[in-house]
């Protein structure tokens, strides 16, 4: 079990098969264009402690919020993981698990993620998927139609 950020975070990016230079290249690349102060390795590693055993008490710091977008969509998990894990498994942990609508919104990827979803919900949001703007129409006007 992965309890913590930053085992979570150094899963993901070792499951990704990504070094930490690679990350740091990555990042600063996006923190330049945008004109914000960039990360030196050893500040990503001590991201990657964040909240275990090994984190740094003193002198720490914590990703600008546009570099957890930047995780999320390098490593393909959802942030609502990343941030607070599966929770025993309710937290949906990679995007491309998401249906298809939820894929691409990182917004609908917390939505979806904290929603308990039973069998019913879930066939729903499958067969959705597949339906085309007029079935989807379809199916709509169907449902209210039943009282």
């Amino acid at each position: 079990m992965i309890s913590d950020f930053g085992d979570r975070l150094r899963s993901a990016r070792k499951e990704s098969k990504l070094s930490v230079p690679h990350m740091v290249d990555y990042i600063n690349e996006y923190l330049t264009a945008h004109g914000l102060k960039t990360i030196h390795e050893s500040t990503y590693y001590s991201w990657e402690k964040i909240g275990t055993h090994r984190e740094l008490k003193t002198g720490k710091s914590f990703p600008h919020p546009v570099v957890y977008l930047l995780l999320v969509s390098k490593f393909g998990v959802t942030a609502h993981w990343l941030f607070f894990g599966d929770q025993g498994g309710r937290i949906i942990r990679y995007s491309a698990d998401l249906p298809n609508q939820f894929a691409t919104d990182i917004t609908k990827h917390q939505i979806y993620s904290l929603t308990d979803k039973d069998p019913l919900d879930e066939e729903i949001d499958r067969v959705k998927s597949t339906l085309s703007q007029e079935q989807q129409s379809m199916l709509l006007d169907f449902l209210r139609s039943i009282k």
